[in-house]
């Protein structure tokens, strides 16, 4: 009996090492073993792949300019280049988020498989476990970087960077893995796997992408026309701008109205997509991330907790064979646990999705009745909300699934035991008999109590039966509440551990979601750092991508593009054209006049109209604008006619 018991506590330990060291893993039948000339290889293929990151870097940082800097060397090159644009771009986001899945796979599988044993003090370990990690994001980098440089010579770069990559990682994992390990581990790294896919794929459809697009739109019109029309904001503005379609229910048949309250029922509690809105590339990396954590917590969490069962269960079973119903029941209720908390947390994710769209149109509208004004809080505290959001909702997830987790298996486990006891025992309904014996009575005597009060306050003390705020009968509303009192009292005792129970409950459900505070409205964003961050993220995303304010910019620098173009291949209507004449010209009350051809006195009578209305419909412009005017003139009527022609362009504005 004590060796069976030995060869179960080995073999857990075993197992348990196989979480704790990458060099060698014993797992009874097969062996993970990686040779000591393999390892010295993939350190030394790391070390010179990380090198070769530096590189490809520099070559992209030539592909920039400076713009303050010392401009005027090297024509303002090299430039800074950065990963990825988290406010404005919503350019090839699943990319991003591929490219994020090699990244969190990465570090995921150095925290968790290698061995991180450093000899020294204990800062030179955590020292070692910052630079570890910086490598592990510079080896990446010039992935985002590639993507968001977007042209044919990053994303042929990357792509080239991107085979390199993958060829070290599956010849390392296919000479270091066992048999049993495999499927394990793979199951791991298939997010990572699937990223690397993604980007192999994406990078040459990109470049095809640019080169149809230079080969289709040559013209700078047709360019702009594009954009304009692939634009997602603009999209966006015309869907805001669309008059609402309001259908009738009233005409149609009793079978088109039902289907049509169903169609809006379901709407109104699933996603429902809105055409022109994107979600920016932070929230759809960021969510991925999540995901991908979670995926990869639940799998470690499913062979690590049947591997601890099937251990001890053997053991277990030796000694009473009933127990091996006992742990079948186990088994199913951690494979139980483990689904409906990974299920929750996706859930989550999308609920989270689906809040933040709403939340950000209504303070786009305005509307901040159920987020706090940007006066809450000065803007530093914002935007530090905005730096924190990603980390902290990939942590509150991750966080919520684990405790979400063994939380569950704990309930499951204990409720599954103490049901095929009973059942075992033949004692489940002696025992429920028992339990309804003693209850019954404080269980009928609270409902009855509740109805009461209930029927009472629609039926005899409101008026109108409760359509009118108003006390009816108020003498025997009187006797009626002296007499409830003390057994409001009682049923409040009840009602306070429920309300312990009950608020439990719900912050463990909302404990992974930042849109949701756990806390009083007034202590939330004091008190609450996680919905404090996505607060932030909610006013830096509104003040930099509100769709009407960013559609108004790209309409104003395109009309100021095309009136300044001058390049040889734009079309005529927008070709600059130089007059090589002399203008004509009168003299004006001492003020030289310039003679407008036609198109600029259309163009100035248009707007001097808009100027008109403008100022009709903001009187106080007009007293400020005439002490502009006359401020202006008198700086400049010492100048005489020698500075007509100045006074001339600055009363144009």
């Amino acid at each position: 009996m004590d060796a069976i018991m030995m060869d179960a506590i080995n073999s857990n330990i075993t197992e348990w090492n196989l979480w704790t060291n990458h060099s060698e893993w014993d797992t009874g039948d097969s062996t993970y073993v990686c040779d000591q000339q393999t390892t010295d290889l993939y350190l030394l293929l790391r070390l010179c792949f990380l090198a070769l990151s530096v590189i490809v870097l520099v070559i992209f940082s030539f592909t920039e300019k400076r713009r303050n800097l010392c401009s005027g060397c090297l024509h303002g090159r090299p430039g800074i280049v950065f990963p990825m644009n988290c406010l404005e771009s919503r350019h090839d986001r699943w990319a991003y988020a591929a490219a994020y899945a090699v990244l969190a796979i990465s570090v995921l599988d150095f925290f968790l498989f290698e061995d991180q044993t450093t000899v020294g003090p204990p800062y030179m370990k955590q020292l070692s476990l910052v630079l570890l990690v910086l490598r592990y994001g510079l080896v990446v980098y010039p992935l985002f970087t590639a993507i968001t440089l977007n042209t044919i010579f990053s994303y042929s770069i990357g792509w080239v960077y991107l085979i390199i990559y993958m060829g070290i990682e599956v010849l390392y994992r296919v000479e270091c893995t066992g048999d049993q390990v495999w499927v394990m581990y793979l199951g791991m790294c298939l997010p990572a796997y699937l990223g690397m896919v993604i980007l192999f794929v994406d990078f040459p459809v990109q470049i095809i992408r640019h080169i149809v697009y230079r080969i289709k739109y040559r013209s700078f019109k047709e360019r702009i026309n594009h954009f304009l029309q692939e634009n997602y904001q603009a999209k966006y503005v015309r869907v805001i701008l669309k008059k609402k379609v309001t259908i009738d229910t009233q005409g149609l048949s009793r079978g088109a109205r039902v289907k049509s309250g169903c169609i809006s029922l379901f709407k109104r509690y699933t996603y429902t997509r809105m055409p022109g809105y994107k979600y920016s590339t932070r929230m759809v990396t960021t969510f991925t991330v999540a995901i991908i954590l979670v995926y990869a917590f639940a799998l470690m969490f499913y062979f690590l907790f049947l591997s601890i069962v099937d251990d001890y269960g053997a053991y277990l079973e030796y000694l009473y064979s009933d127990f091996g119903v006992l742990i079948q029941v186990t088994r199913g209720c951690v494979i139980g646990a483990l689904t409906i908390a990974f299920l929750a947390s996706l859930l989550t994710i999308a609920y989270m999705m689906a809040n933040f769209r709403e939340n950000l149109m209504a303070i786009q509208r305005g509307d901040y009745s159920n987020i706090p004004p940007p006066s809450k809080k000065g803007n530093i505290g914002w935007m530090m909300g905005y730096v924190k959001f990603a980390g902290f909702q990939v942590a509150y997830i991750t966080w919520a699934f684990v405790i979400h987790a063994l939380v569950l298996t704990a309930v499951f486990v204990l409720i599954g035991i103490v049901i095929a006891l009973l059942v075992m025992e033949n004692a489940a309904v002696d025992i429920l008999i028992m339990i309804l014996q003693y209850a019954w009575p404080y269980a009928v005597t609270t409902i009855v109590l509740l109805i009461i009060q209930r029927l009472l306050t629609w039926l005899v003390f409101l008026q109108e039966r409760g359509k009118v705020l108003a006390v009816n009968n108020r003498n025997l509303m009187f006797n009626f509440l002296f007499f409830m009192f003390i057994y409001n009292m009682l049923l409040g005792l009840f009602s306070t551990l429920m309300r312990i129970l009950k608020g439990m409950a719900v912050g463990l459900l909302f404990l992974g979601r930042l849109d949701h505070s756990t806390l009083p409205r007034h202590a939330d964003l004091m008190l609450d750092p996680g919905y404090g961050a996505y607060v932030g993220m909610l006013h830096v995303e509104n003040a930099h991508t509100h769709p009407v304010m960013v559609t108004f910019v790209h309409i104003l620098v395109i009309e100021f593009n095309k009136k300044n173009a001058a390049n040889d291949d734009l079309d005529d209507d927008l070709t600059v054209v130089h007059h090589t004449e002399p203008v004509a010209s009168k003299t004006e009350n001492g003020i030289k006049m310039e003679l407008k051809t036609p198109e600029e006195g259309v163009t100035r009578a248009r707007t001097r109209w808009l100027l008109a209305y403008t100022l009709l419909n903001n009187p106080k412009l007009i007293y400020e604008r005439k002490r502009a005017l006359g401020q202006t003139r008198k700086s400049f009527a010492f100048l005489g006619d020698a500075g007509g022609e100045d006074l001339s362009q600055a009363t144009k504005l």
